[in-house]
């Protein structure tokens, strides 16, 4: 699932204390272009009495009410007196602007009155442009995934009535012959409809809603009627590259709503690289601060591949693995049992690889108005090929597909079921195919006092499950009480525990000396803890391999410094038979007792979220060492232990997952 967190309170206030420009409705400071002072007393003709900050926030306020009652008379009398009091408000210009597209579209049938109010339209909008940043009018920068919340508060309802009123004001006027090339009335279509779509984002979890495209296409717009301008000499090198820098501002917060931090954060650091030659503006700010919030997401909560797609955003996950082993015993040969012909010998070297994506879709109870807090559903798919050189009748290839479902009818508790399908081929013949269906009940617990939105709030997880498996064996036979066709039940729970953090295990070597923590994030690893218990039922057609077993496991994974962890799991089982074997020469149950052991050290050559150009890829090597030891009740008259061996596989193998 995707882990969405949002900044804490105290956090989004700060962010909005220094991003308070970016609300004309909670600011109405006055504004002066970068490197200027304002008129002194002497230069400029008599102008109305200053108004205080707060009279100023009044005013706007009352005009805005105005122009959203549609009393745009009014609004405009109202604006017009702050402006002239405030002349570099860029609130009060903006709404202006936009209220003399209104006028003029109203007065179409008077084509000179309404080209004076689009010229009227087309001075406050360029001065709006000219004499600030394009954050510094009223608009919300909100990352869905959790990242940041810029502005003073969440998109309203309120909010997104005058951003629509703005977006249908702007794109009549552009329609008009007088805006078709304005490319200042196209660059304010493509913010109107970017608020729009950050909405669609919200509620719907569309990565590119149809608000999303035509604010994409009217920055297009807006810089090939720049470039013409440009090319006219009507529209200067700085005046350009300026423009430019503001388009590409705002293109990056679209990638941003579209999920794709790499290319925002490319897009910010331009915008970054731009202004680094001159003075910091607040455009400039505003990007390094967007920057920073991304680094921090795509470093902690690496967002996977997403596609777009008519039921909303999929996510695709996969993985490849490739490695290389040496098997002590391939066949599983019985103790003092002789090799079967043909076989050279029992041990043998395999070299493997193996594949598989899913798709998924996850949806919540706030963005898609479901029953429950979350709904997980997905289907995937997987092979898995293993190739022996010399003892190649035991070549396997394994052919698997899965679809699943995960609710969460209340925080924290998941009801699940998964179907498999597997097709397996042992050399160059078909061997097993199996129909598995497992239900799931599982229960996070967290840490008092910690949310869930907090990565490190999980204190562990139980599972309970059922497992179904029907089974067709479809290799050949020469006694029917061989047949192992039939039905595989177990019944079973798991339980894991996250005990410590790496930077609690190593306090001293991930001290902070200045430079930050060492290797990426590995100081957030947890040792880790498991166990469980499994029950099974196993009833086939033959009666040879009818059995009731009972297996324990356990485990422990410990992060190590310099990227390193080691793990360690030991399984046991016992199997008691419920019918005399074949192959004992007393007739005899079979009963057995399996011992498990793997041990493995891992380093993290790349993890999730350090390479941007594929934030969810993580690359890692592992070296394994997995030891098995079956003890058997049976034997036949020849003294061979048939079902009693010793096998140990010592493997290596590079993890690739995206």
């Amino acid at each position: 699932m995707i882990a969405r967190r949002f900044l804490p309170a105290p956090t989004r206030m700060m962010v909005a204390g220094l991003l308070v420009l970016l609300s004309g409705t909670v600011s109405a400071h006055a504004q002066q272009p970068d490197g200027e002072e304002p008129p002194s007393a002497e230069q400029s003709s008599p102008q109305p009495e200053p108004l205080t900050d707060s009279a100023k926030l009044v005013q706007l306020n009352a005009g805005i009410a105005a122009y959203r009652a549609g009393s745009l008379d009014e609004a405009r009398r109202i604006l017009e007196g702050l402006v002239a009091t405030d002349p570099n408000n860029t609130a009060g210009q903006y709404y202006l602007g936009l209220i003399f597209l209104k006028l003029g579209l109203s007065t179409t049938g008077n084509p000179d009155e309404a080209r004076k109010l689009f010229e009227s339209a087309q001075v406050r909008l360029r001065k709006v442009v000219e004499i600030a940043d394009p954050a510094a009018f009223p608009f919300e920068a909100y990352l869905d995934l959790g990242i940041a919340q810029l502005g003073s508060q969440e998109l309203t309802d309120e909010g997104m009535a005058i951003s629509l009123r703005a977006a249908q004001t702007l794109q009549s006027y552009v329609d008009q012959e007088i805006g078709r090339d304005d490319r200042i009335g196209h660059f304010f279509l493509g913010v109107a409809y970017y608020r729009l779509s950050s909405q669609q984002r919200r509620l719907s979890g569309q990565n590119k809603s149809r608000d999303h495209r035509r604010a994409e296409a009217a920055f297009e717009r807006a810089m090939i009627l720049a470039n013409r301008d440009l090319a006219d000499g009507t529209f200067s090198q700085a005046e350009y590259a300026d423009f430019e820098t503001k388009i590409i501002y705002y293109r990056g917060l679209l990638a941003i709503f579209a999920q794709s931090n790499s290319e925002a954060r490319g897009l910010l650091q331009n915008v970054v690289d731009r202004g680094a030659a001159g003075p910091k503006t607040k455009i400039i700010e505003f990007s390094e601060q967007l920057i920073r919030k991304i680094d921090d997401v795509m470093q902690s909560s690496p967002a996977p591949m997403t596609l777009d797609s008519p039921i909303g955003p999929l996510q695709i996950e996969g993985f490849v693995t490739v490695g290389n082993y040496y098997d002590t015993n391939v066949i599983l040969l019985g103790q003092d049992t002789l090799l079967p012909r043909g076989i050279p010998h029992e041990e043998d070297y395999r070299f493997g690889l193996q594949t598989g994506v899913d798709v998924s879709r996850f949806l919540t109870k706030k963005r898609d108005n479901i029953i429950g807090e979350s709904l997980f559903i997905g289907v995937g798919g997987s092979t898995s090929h293993f190739w022996q050189p010399h003892v190649k009748e035991f070549d396997l290839n394994i052919y698997g597909g899965r679809a699943y479902v995960n609710w969460e009818p209340v925080a924290d508790l998941f009801v699940g079921m998964q179907y498999d399908y597997s097709y397996t081929k042992l050399g160059q013949e078909p061997f097993i195919s199996s129909n598995r269906i497992t239900p799931v009940v599982s229960k996070t617990w967290r840490r008092p006092g910690m949310s869930s939105n907090d990565a490190n709030s999980e204190l562990g997880r139980t599972d309970f499950f059922y497992t179904y498996d029907d089974r067709d064996y479809l290799d050949r036979i020469f006694d029917p009480r061989l047949d192992r066709d039939g039905n595989y039940h177990s019944v079973g729970f798991r339980q894991t525990f996250n005990l410590m953090q790496a930077k609690n295990i190593w306090r001293q070597y991930y001290a902070d000396r200045g430079n930050g923590p060492r290797d990426f994030r590995d100081f957030e690893r947890w040792m880790t803890f498991r166990f469980g218990y499994t029950y099974r039922n196993e009833r086939t057609q033959g009666d040879e391999f009818d059995l009731w077993g009972n297996t324990v496991y356990g485990g422990i994974e410990i992060p190590l410094p310099r990227r390193l962890s080691f793990d360690f799991a030991a399984e046991y089982t016992w199997d008691e038979y419920t019918r005399p074997s074949l192959f004992d020469y007393r007739g005899f149950e079979r009963s057995d007792f399996i011992q498990r052991y793997i041990f493995g050290l891992t380093y993290t050559l790349k993890d999730r979220g350090e390479v941007t150009t594929m934030e969810s890829l993580s690359v890692k090597l592992r070296g394994s060492i997995e030891l098995q030891y079956q003890d058997s009740s049976i034997w036949d008259r020849l003294s061979q232990d048939v079902y009693s061996f010793n096998r140990q596989i010592y493997g290596l193998e590079l993890l690739i997952s995206f």
